[in-house]
């Protein structure tokens, strides 16, 4: 296909390795093509500074959008051809990658958690005595 001088793929690495990947990465890609959990690494990738390509598909949109990143078909050719926007167009490329970090600074710290968290376990806490609580 002529990719193999611009193009690696490195399969599977330990966890220690992946932050340089993500330094290193021109974009990064999620292609699924069905499921409904939202990948761990979609969190990573919205930090990263650098533009996201995922199929438009539930597993993806629970936290993207296509404001955050380029939102496509799960197909090859739709994949593909968003690949191939981010990397021809810098200027979107930018602007979904600071959204993206705009949202994980927002959204998704460590911080927010912990608010949803006790949010959700509010109406329990509410009915149990605080002399039963464990």
């Amino acid at each position: 296909m002529g990719i193999g001088a611009s193009t690696v793929f490195v399969g599977e690495r330990p966890a220690d390795e992946i932050p340089a990947y993500l330094k290193a990465a021109d974009a990064l890609v999620s292609p699924r093509s069905r499921g409904k959990n939202t990948p761990l690494k979609i969190y990573q990738y919205l930090r990263s500074g650098k533009p996201i390509v995922a199929t438009n598909l539930l597993t993806h949109t629970q936290v993207l959008d296509a404001a955050v990143a380029e939102l496509t078909d799960p197909t090859s050719e739709a994949f593909g051809a968003g690949i191939l926007r981010v990397l021809r167009d810098r200027d979107r490329a930018a602007a979904i990658s600071r959204a993206a970090r705009a949202l994980a600074d927002t959204r998704y710290t460590y911080e927010a958690y912990v608010a949803r968290t006790r949010e959700a376990l509010r109406p329990i806490s509410e009915r149990t005595p605080a002399a039963e609580a464990p």
